[in-house]
């Protein structure tokens, strides 16, 4: 299974602690936290069958808890532009880098007016050089 999905503005996207924290973060649950949209739970590795049971009627919320070792699975419409965070709120695990960003419609914000700053420019090459040194994100595509 793909790990993220677009169609129609629609985003799925899987979420597998079991990959990505087996080796850096204990096996605890993690509550995920998605600015700018509220999103719909498809599914988790506690229940794999809600998928099917619940079509069409999913819960909506803007927080899921990610089972230790396990997954979601949650879908989103993507209609609010921007650069919106998704996160661990356990903060050092964000800090630590469980955390990433959807950009939303990014020629929307461009007609509209938006610029990027040289120091938001700045920020991003640091970033790719930190993360090319020290193989962080290595696991994305």
């Amino acid at each position: 299974m793909s790990w993220l999905n677009v169609a129609k503005n629609f985003v799925s996207f899987q979420f597998q602690s079991s990959q990505v924290l087996k080796k850096t973060f204990d096996g605890g649950e993690h509550p995920f936290h998605l600015h700018g949209h509220n999103f719909w739970i498809i599914a988790t590795s506690d229940y794999p069958d809600a998928e099917d049971l619940y079509k069409n009627d999913y819960i909506q919320r803007d927080t899921v808890s990610v089972p230790g070792s396990g997954w979601v699975k949650i879908r989103f419409l993507a209609d609010n532009p921007g650069a919106w965070f998704f996160h661990c709120h356990i903060e050092w695990h964000m800090s630590a880098g469980l955390a990433l960003a959807f950009l939303v419609s990014p020629d929307q914000l461009i007609a509209n007016g938006f610029k990027i700053s040289s120091e938001q420019r700045s920020l991003c090459r640091a970033l790719k050089q930190f993360n090319g040194k020290n193989q962080t994100n290595s696991n994305f595509h």
